[in-house]
This record gives structure tokens, C-alpha cells and sequence, in this order.
């Protein structure tokens, strides 16, 4: 499917830090921080919109390349710490997803270019949909639980993840925000044959596919969930 984009990014991100690994005045919290600065002109480029969406698209691409950059060169030097590892999810809450800070400026820039409230409803939809995501993923027991109940439920939590229903559901928590991505890309194309602003379409099949999502890890979450809460 489009395992590739990330695979993509992963190899040359790779392939960067090796030749960066003897450049010491580069480092990888620095290139962190670089991706969080570069925020400001993505996220301006989506608000503004127009010739700026496509300027943006190639921006994030960029972005996203640094994101796979930092961390290997952290593991390429031998110096991986917390705190880089804190920047780093701090970028990706910015940069990655249509739930976050990135999506607001989506929806603020269609809003100003169209004025149709729907890119508000289909961005409640989406960060409503992660954090419930969010709430399967931490669904626990408590404590107090019997040990052989513990077990049992980890036992059934790597299984989960080999359903095929759970692994299609992860999928989409990537392909949501590719999809917004290709439609910003594909700005001028897309708003010659399209009804509708290329982005709000690139929002509505990411809201679906969040949604998706979702649903599917509730789905194979709650079947080992309620029958280990009933042991």
C-alpha cells in the first residue's frame, strides 16, 4: 500500500545521518530543533493557501526526512537520550497527523478561504477519533488484578496487534496524513476536476480513515479486553 512513503523516509534518513555522523556541529537535538522552527513557515504556507499549499506540501517532506535524521544519527553516535527522544515527539505531535496543531492550520486556511464550516466538523471528528485511538492504547487493568489475569492480558495485547484488523488500522493512522499531504501536492490538479477544495476533500477521506481507525482497534481491543476483565 504505502508502506513505501515511510520506508522511503526511513532509508534516507538513514543514509543522511551516516553522512553527517563525523559533522559535529550538526547534532541531533539540533536538527530537532530545526524541525520545530520549520513549523512556523508550514504551518503559515497552509493558512495562506493557494500557491503556498504546494510550497507547504514540500516543506513538510522535508520536515519529515529531518524527523527520520535526528534519531538515527542520536543511534548512529551513541548518544540517544531522553530528553532528544521528548524534542522528537514534541516535533512529531506538530508535524505528523491532522489531529494536532497542523490541522488547525489546515482547517483555519480552508475556513479562510471558503467559509464552509464543514473542515471544522470533519478536524472535531478527527482529534476526537485519536483520542479515543489513545484511550484503546493505554486501556489497562488495574494493579490489583491477579497475576495470571496480567499475564493473560498481555498474552492477548500482542495479539491484538497480529489481528489483521488492528494492523489495517495502523496503516490509516498513517495513510490519514499522507492523504492531506498528496492533496496539498497536488493542489492545482485537484481543484481543476474537483467540486470542492482539494483540502477539504483531503480532510474528509482522512476523518474516514481515521475513523476506520479507530473503530477497528476498538473493535479487537474490547473482545480480549472484556473477556480478560471477567476472568
Amino acid at each position: 500500500m504505502l508502506d513505501w512513503y515511510d520506508n522511503f523516509y526511513i532509508k534516507w534518513g538513514q543514509w543522511l545521518a551516516e553522512k553527517l555522523e563525523n559533522v559535529m556541529w550538526i547534532t541531533p537535538n539540533g536538527i530537532s530543533y530545526f524541525r520545530l522552527i520549520g513549523c512556523i513557515p508550514q504551518f503559515a504556507c497552509f493558512y495562506y493557501g493557494g500557491f503556498y499549499y504546494v510550497v507547504g506540501a514540500l516543506l513538510n517532506e522535508f520536515l519529515y526526512w529531518l524527523d527520520r535524521t535526528d534519531g538515527a544519527l542520536a543511534r548512529v553516535r551513541g548518544t540517544t537520550s531522553q530528553y532528544g527522544h521528548w524534542i522528537e515527539v514534541i516535533g512529531d505531535r506538530l508535524i505528523i497527523g491532522t489531529s494536532g496543531i497542523f490541522g488547525l492550520f489546515i482547517a483555519l486556511g480552508v475556513w479562510r478561504e471558503t467559509g464552509d464550516i464543514l473542515i471544522w466538523i470533519l478536524l472535531f471528528f478527527t482529534v476526537y477519533a485519536k483520542f479515543a485511538d489513545r484511550a484503546i492504547l493505554t486501556m489497562n487493568l488495574e494493579d490489583k488484578s491477579p497475576d495470571h489475569v496480567m499475564d493473560r492480558l498481555q498474552e492477548d495485547n500482542n495479539k491484538i496487534k497480529q489481528t489483521r484488523i488492528y494492523q489495517l488500522a495502523s496503516k490509516m493512522d498513517t495513510w490519514h496524513y499522507e492523504i492531506v499531504i498528496i492533496c496539498a501536492l497536488l493542489y492545482y490538479p485537484l481543484k481543476a476536476i474537483l467540486t470542492m477544495h482539494p483540502l477539504m476533500f483531503g480532510m474528509f477521506i482522512s476523518t474516514l480513515l481515521v475513523q476506520v481507525n479507530w473503530l477497528g482497534r476498538f473493535y479487537v481491543s474490547m473482545r480480549f479486553f472484556i473477556r480478560n476483565k471477567f476472568v
